[in-house]
């Protein structure tokens, strides 16, 4: 089998913001599973133009203030997290089996020429997504693999 066969997909990663209802902001990336069923609209963020992300929470779910007013709508409220997304990058990704520590000490003692990320699993909670964003780190990858 050719390196080509078992390449991993390319995936996109949302890097931006979360707001939530406390005030807290945590500046990171985002899987699709995270954005997804969001309603979207563009927004001015920072300066420069985004897309805020959030969803249909019911009237117990506290109001979102900072979120709220990126709308230029008055009286329009958002409740529970937001998401600002700034930016889409497209990297490769892996599935593996283990936690987000486990899978970073897996990689920590190799010397990758790109950069990666290594996130959460959506569906299960011993598998996390490694993410790499150069193709000559893929032999590298594999072994430790």
């Amino acid at each position: 089998m050719s390196f080509q066969q078992i390449k991993p997909r390319r995936r996109k990663l949302y890097k931006g913001t979360i707001l939530n209802t406390n005030g807290f902001k945590d500046r990171r990336y985002f899987q699709d599973f995270e954005v997804s069923g969001a309603i979207v609209v563009p927004v001015q963020w920072n300066g420069k133009v985004a897309q805020l992300h959030f969803w249909n929470f019911n009237s117990k779910v506290p109001v979102n203030e900072d979120a709220s007013a990126l709308i230029q709508h008055p009286g329009f409220c958002i409740r529970g997290p937001a998401i600002v997304v700034t930016g889409i990058e497209e990297w490769f990704c892996w599935s593996l089996h283990g936690d987000v520590d486990n899978v970073r000490d897996m990689f920590s003692h190799l010397d990758f020429k790109g950069g990666y990320r290594v996130l959460p699993s959506s569906r299960w909670t011993d598998r996390s997504n490694f993410y790499n964003d150069n193709e000559e780190d893929f032999v590298l990858i594999k072994l430790a693999i």
